[in-house]
């Protein structure tokens, strides 16, 4: 009886080792840093991330008020990291700062996750036609994101095609997404650059089928 009780608790052992340690990986650990507005400027925090939790967050450097800014780092950084979470109480009388804190560890979190293959990485050629004709694209994808635009040959006109693709090619990059404003004066060349990215994602998803 005690053999197969032993038995039965080292499976049970075994089993749920077995489970913690396959835990799905979330994030891609590493040292993170995050820069966000306080009360007293800036605050540079270093996030530590392993595959699963939050490790630890430390604020290398901050201009909050002593007494009560301070405060809210030595309260709010413990509970997120008790918590695994950024749903926890700000510290009274210090609101900025406390939702300064929660705002650095969800930054440290988006640039950490786990994403998921979207794209087959490489630099994809797209023509789509502009107010001054045809214009050739070169877009480079990695397997989740827009890494460069660049129209390699174009006749769109100086001081106003040319001013769409300097500011909506910038802001696609930012927003990983072609739903951006286009240039005033000059739609026609901000929708041909947002046609090319979006055939570019359609290349790089179909040669990943």
């Amino acid at each position: 009886m005690k053999r197969q009780l032993t038995a039965t608790l080292l499976a049970l052992a075994l089993t749920l080792g077995a489970a913690y340690g396959c835990a799905e990986a979330k994030y891609t650990p590493g040292t993170y840093e995050s820069v966000v507005r306080g009360m007293g400027g800036k605050i540079t925090f270093q996030i530590v991330l392993d595959e699963t939790s939050i490790v630890s967050i430390e604020a290398v450097k901050h201009h909050e008020t002593a007494g009560i800014g301070d405060r809210a780092l030595e309260s709010v950084i413990p509970a997120i990291l008790e918590a695994q979470s950024t749903e926890v109480d700000a510290w009274s009388g210090a609101t900025i700062t406390s939702n300064a804190i929660k705002a650095a560890v969800e930054d440290a979190i988006a640039q950490a996750t786990v994403q998921e293959a979207k794209y087959v990485p490489g630099v994809y050629e797209s023509v789509v036609r502009g107010m001054g004709g045809k214009i050739t694209f070169q877009i480079e994808l990695s397997e989740t994101a827009i890494v460069s635009i660049e129209a390699v040959k174009h006749h769109e006109t100086a001081g106003i095609g040319d001013r769409a693709l300097e500011s909506v090619i910038p802001a696609i990059l930012e927003a990983q997404s072609t739903e951006v404003d286009a240039w005033s004066g000059a739609t026609i060349t901000s929708n041909a650059i947002k046609a090319a990215v979006e055939d570019a994602i359609g290349q790089a998803k179909l040669a990943a089928e």
